[in-house]
């Protein structure tokens, strides 16, 4: 019951968390936003699909305003195609199943 509860309440946070760096007005505090949470998804949590999902997402809108040749954004990609058996692809930004 109490890890339900939990995962229920995280769904809840990491949802509320992807819409309000969506709605970050600055197009590059918006993509670092994003990267710094990837970062710490992918530490915190086990990933699963729902996760990578989420990290797919994040990244999806840091290529969108920072480019794909973001320092940070490669770096990011890297650590979370290493934390995720859920990734494929070489040099693509999370391809997630």
């Amino acid at each position: 019951m109490y890890s339900q509860e939990l995962g229920s309440l995280s769904r809840v946070i990491l949802h509320n968390m992807v819409d309000t760096i969506q709605q970050e007005p600055s197009q590059v505090t918006r993509g670092k936003l994003a990267l710094e949470a990837c970062n710490c998804i992918a530490s915190f949590f086990k990933v699963n699909h729902e996760i990578s999902s989420v990290c797919s997402k994040l990244m999806e809108t840091a290529v969108s305003c920072l480019g794909g040749d973001d320092k940070y954004l490669q770096s990011t990609n890297n650590f979370v195609h290493k934390q995720s058996p859920l990734c494929v692809g070489g040099d693509d930004y999370l391809l997630i199943l």
